[in-house]
């Protein structure tokens, strides 16, 4: 009895360190989140999509043939925000107080569901405190990002929770109908999130075939209907943009991944060790069999993922989710077998070790950011008031800084990068610059040295005679073809 206590007071010691450190970077976090200063490329690309939505301007949420921007993301979380645009707010900062948000709830369902599955509130506390101390340090730049990735988690995680009550699992009909219902509307914000669904639905036919297939003809029924109002509402532009996007493939991106993995990887080794420790103890129907399929699914597809050019290290999120929650059930066996309490503080150490080379680097970077937001903020209004004067008749390559400035004319240059290096396909954007349809562009760099994305564009750019003609604040120009700049 008394060793459980001490192991107990170690693990409850440990989780205060790993909420401090979480409580620590949120500092950072706080002091940027609210400033008119681009935090990623994706932000302004969401909001942007998401004032289409909302009707502003004259583009189509799914228009990628006239190669301006590309929309490979299904419409929900444009709807969303497309709404929020609608009430006058702003996407980019609403958008990363729902991430934020999303984040901390995502936390309460991990610690709900391994509380659930081990009657332990310790190793529930102990699997948020880690999962959210992972999140603001080694993947700190999407906690407080506009982007719909930790909301789709955590419609994902709301699927899951609603298969277990307080007593334990229960596949009564109306919570499988709301667990599918979730989990669709999850795959309505992001599509490519498909490991939890697959590891529930084996799971659930390891428990009750006549209930998987069940959950599964309902989940089936609801993508039905949720691509037939998606055609309705977009035509065939939504099924070619999501499902046939282009993207470039390289093998050698699997490192990216790996790299994320290795950032994990304390979390991982001790779930995965003691969970094979374990195996003797466990029988298929158990939850933690579900959550090792969900880890493995997640490592498959987010490895292949991660093959993609610009996938980042968001396709491993689901790693880190059932990492976390496979570490809290098997830290709550070793706080009821006989361990001594040294094998609890060693297993702490495991899985705080990969950031603890990460905390000074992180340090100094969050303080630099606090420190400039201010001055960066300033860059940013004086580029976005620049953006405005001209805002009819520049396009933008920075997308952030167009929604902002209410330019109507943006171009998604990552994407366009692509497609133009796959080919095969003529763009009406490049008819719009060699007929000048845009006095000013704006991109980034010197007035003797600036580059896009992409060198096909910057010779149609020179082609049609564009020059630096204003430099703005930082390092943001204003391209025109006249003799003289404004």
């Amino acid at each position: 009895m008394i060793g459980l206590e001490r192991k107990k007071r170690i693990l409850g010691a440990w989780c205060w360190v790993w909420c401090a450190v979480f409580l620590l970077a949120c500092l950072r976090t706080g002091a940027v989140m609210f400033h008119h200063v681009g935090l990623d490329y994706n932000e302004g690309w969401n909001a942007q999509l998401a004032s289409w939505q909302a009707g502003q301007g004259d583009h189509r949420l799914y228009s990628s043939e006239n190669g301006f921007v590309f929309n490979n993301y299904p419409p929900l979380s444009f709807i969303i925000f497309g709404w929020v645009v609608k009430q006058g707010g702003d996407a980019i900062v609403v958008g990363r107080i729902v991430s934020c948000l999303s984040v901390i709830l995502s936390s309460c369902l991990i610690a709900r569901f391994v509380k659930i599955v081990t009657r332990s509130g310790l190793s529930a506390w102990m699997s948020a405190s880690v999962f959210l101390m992972t999140v603001n340090t080694a993947f700190y730049s999407y906690f407080g990002m506009n982007d719909p990735q930790w909301l789709a988690h955590f419609l994902m995680l709301s699927g899951l929770s609603i298969l277990f009550s307080s007593q334990g699992v229960s596949f009564a009909c109306w919570r499988l109908a709301l667990s599918a219902l979730l989990i669709v509307l999850a795959g309505f914000v992001k599509h490519n999130l498909v490991a939890l669904p697959l590891a529930l639905c084996v799971w659930i036919f390891l428990c009750d075939k006549k209930k998987a297939l069940l959950w599964a003809g309902i989940v089936l029924v609801l993508v039905g209907g949720g691509f037939d109002l998606c055609y309705n509402l977009y035509g065939m532009g939504f099924f070619y943009d999501v499902f046939l996007h282009k993207r470039t493939v390289w093998l050698g991106r699997i490192v990216h991944g790996l790299g994320a993995v290795l950032l994990m990887g304390g979390i991982l080794s001790v779930g995965i060790g003691l969970s094979y420790y374990y195996r003797r103890e466990v029988k298929r129907k158990d939850s933690i069999v579900l959550i090792i399929i969900y880890l493995f699914a997640s490592l498959l597809f987010g490895l292949l993922g991660a093959m993609g050019a610009g996938v980042d290290y968001n396709i491993m999120f689901d790693v880190l989710i059932s990492g976390s929650i496979l570490c809290g059930v098997c830290f709550s066996k070793l706080l009821e077998d006989s361990w001594h309490e040294n094998t609890v503080f060693v297993m702490c150490c495991i899985v705080s070790l990969p950031l603890l080379f990460l905390f000074p680097a992180r340090g100094v970077s969050f303080y630099r950011d606090i420190k400039n937001i201010q001055s960066n903020a300033q860059i940013w209004a004086k580029n976005i008031d620049t953006l405005k004067t001209y805002k009819n008749d520049t396009l933008c390559t920075d997308m952030t800084l167009c929604y902002w400035a209410h330019a109507p004319y943006s171009v998604d240059m990552f994407n366009l990068a692509q497609a133009l290096k796959i080919g095969g396909q003529k763009f009406l954007i490049q008819e719009a610059v060699m007929m000048h349809k845009f006095a000013f562009v704006q991109v980034y760099g010197a007035p003797k040295f600036y580059r896009g994305r992409s060198d096909i564009f910057n010779n149609w750019l020179k082609k049609a005679g564009y020059h630096p003609v204003f430099t703005g604040q930082g390092d943001m120009i204003l391209l025109g073809y006249g003799p003289q700049g404004r």
